[in-house]
């Protein structure tokens, strides 16, 4: 991607990782792992247009990338990734339409390239991210047109993201998800427990 084009992740995207950090997007070539806030220390409305998003925004803006590789960037070549028109965004943005939950690893497989032990959030883990789901996890999502429930493990094995999804779907009727799974839940039935009828707008295998 061209320094003359302006990455769009840092004015509509957010990505929630299970340490509770923050990215922009889930490029992994952000430089010392860039991150606009913590979601256990801060409202999401301190971390979206805090001082760490703004400078980031300001940078993209500037045509520095300071904290990007983009020999590497994986978004070269989208259009829908960027734009030339700097009047299109600001510094100080609205809520994103994209967030990305990278929070659960839970999943009933152990395959090579992920882990190398059956992994499920004991009752702990699963207290402390439902704890976060009125008062942070759904507020966030009401300018969203794509959720990320369970990017990290399988969605339908979380506890954590099926109560997610549940809650978003009834407060967000025309939201729309991305599913990663590995598919042997993958079906008619745990599609419609969820409430995911059309509105699965990608389904990524894992």
């Amino acid at each position: 991607m061209s320094k003359k084009q302006i990455c769009l992740h840092p004015f509509r995207s957010i990505e929630v990782y299970d340490s509770g950090e923050t990215s922009c997007c889930w490029c992994p070539f952000l430089v010392n792992k860039y991150s606009f806030g913590n979601i256990y220390k801060q409202s999401f409305d301190e971390i979206w247009n805090g001082e760490k998003a703004k400078a980031f925004r300001q940078d993209v803006l500037d045509g520095k990338y300071t904290w990007c590789d983009l020999t590497m960037c994986e978004t070269d070549g989208s259009l829908s990734y960027y734009t030339n028109n700097p009047e299109e965004v600001s510094v100080e943005s609205p809520y994103p339409l994209t967030v990305n939950f990278a929070i659960d690893h839970s999943c009933n497989l152990k395959c090579i390239m992920c882990r190398d032990k059956v992994d499920c959030n004991n009752k702990e883990v699963v207290e402390k991210l439902d704890s976060l789901l009125d008062d942070t996890f759904i507020p966030m999502l009401k300018n969203a047109k794509l959720l990320h429930p369970c990017s990290l493990g399988e969605v339908f094995v979380s506890k954590h993201a099926q109560k997610l999804i549940k809650m978003a779907t009834e407060k967000y009727p025309d939201l729309n998800f991305c599913i990663y799974s590995n598919g042997m839940f993958c079906d008619e039935e745990h599609i419609n427990k969820l409430g995911l009828q059309n509105k699965i707008d990608r389904l990524l295998k894992l």
